[in-house]
């Protein structure tokens, strides 16, 4: 959702099916704030943050993910042991002409739980 001063805001969740049952596997919130209007300045700066977390059920004798009805029609749920991860990035893209566009993503990634991994990168498109 787009918001006024160059300001959004977005939301995903990825479901998954396991076993006959399913339900949410990881959550992401992300807010993207551009610096200026389009072709206002070079290379049109953009400030992206992404959370994502781990939302998957567990069971807890088995370790596995549970499904929604477990025996005897009872659920089992458990507490979200998933991961969680912030992304920050810069988003970078540019027009020249009508017909060429650039765009490049620079992000460094840490992950709050697990292993407490970093990275970072700047991909490009083929």
């Amino acid at each position: 959702m787009g918001y006024r001063y160059r300001f959004g805001i977005a939301g995903e969740a990825k479901f998954e099916r396991f076993n006959g049952g399913g339900g949410a596997e990881t959550v992401s919130l992300e807010a993207r704030w551009a610096l200026a209007d389009w072709n206002k300045i070079p290379l049109n700066p953009t400030l992206f943050a992404e959370y994502k977390f781990g939302v998957a059920l567990f069971d807890t004798k088995k370790h596995r993910h549970a499904s929604w009805s477990g025996r005897r029609g009872r659920r089992r749920r458990w507490p979200a042991q998933g991961s969680r991860c912030l992304r920050i990035s810069l988003l970078l893209a540019q027009d020249f002409g009508e017909r060429v566009e650039w765009a490049m993503n620079w992000f460094f990634e840490k992950e709050n739980t697990g292993d407490r991994g970093a990275s970072g990168a700047f991909p490009r498109a083929p």
